[in-house]
């Protein structure tokens, strides 16, 4: 588990703080635990862009009367999941997915999820995550980032916007790092990372910055990522 809450951007403790309070307050007897993944575990968080990525871990399933009531605990920025204790790791794990203030039951979490929480994720509440014996291994990261690629990316539309190169090229470039190094890093790094890996043909798509303007040649962006993608593999 990396480092405590203290050093989290004050934006996301505001929000997170509030959200505890009235977590707490809503479900005293269900609550032990709140972590963070994602960008803020990464550095990389950026107010009003970034998702923050929680895992609220509770005693109990929650009823379906108790998950019509997260809705309104949660910031519009919050993406999560709350999951049993016992279930913490697991990968086919039944858990309450949350996308801002949409809550709905899922089956499956993804190793990724499990493995930067053990490495990287910070805790806001409860005990250290460490207790729930969640052991996500490198091998387990590595198959769920090649199945992935193959099936989510390799058949992912061509980018149309300037929003679209920057989410693909530095989704497929972090699974490419994943790979070599056995690690997880930031959309930023890996741009800088591309950098280092790819042909300069491709080198002006790695400065493009995450708006809504139409790219002049979206065939040239996707060819870069199944190029990425070739190479990976």
């Amino acid at each position: 588990m990396g480092r405590g809450g203290d050093r989290l951007h004050p934006h996301s403790t505001h929000i997170m703080q509030k959200y505890i309070g009235k977590l707490k307050h809503k479900f005293p007897n269900e609550l032990i635990g709140v972590y963070v993944h994602g960008s803020l575990a990464l550095d990389e968080y950026r107010p009003d862009v970034s998702d923050i990525d929680f895992v609220t871990v509770i005693r109990e399933p929650f009823t379906r009367e108790q998950i019509d009531q997260l809705g309104p605990l949660h910031h519009p920025e919050m993406e999560g999941i709350y999951v049993r204790a016992d279930d913490v790791g697991k990968t086919r794990s039944s858990v309450v997915y949350v996308n801002g203030k949409q809550p709905a039951m899922i089956k499956g979490v993804p190793p990724v999820t499990w493995w930067l929480l053990e490495k990287k994720g910070i805790r806001l509440y409860g005990p250290p995550y460490d207790v729930f014996q969640s052991r996500t291994t490198d091998e387990q990261l590595v198959h769920y980032v090649k199945e992935n690629m193959n099936t989510y990316w390799r058949h992912h539309p061509a980018p149309v916007t300037e929003e679209d190169v920057y989410w693909c090229l530095s989704g497929v470039l972090r699974q490419w790092y994943t790979l070599e190094h056995r690690d997880i890093i930031s959309k930023r790094a890996a741009l800088v990372f591309g950098h280092e890996k790819l042909p300069t043909e491709w080198h002006d798509l790695l400065g493009i910055e995450p708006t809504s303007k139409p790219i002049k040649d979206k065939e040239h962006a996707h060819r870069c990522m199944l190029y990425i993608i070739d190479q990976a593999l």
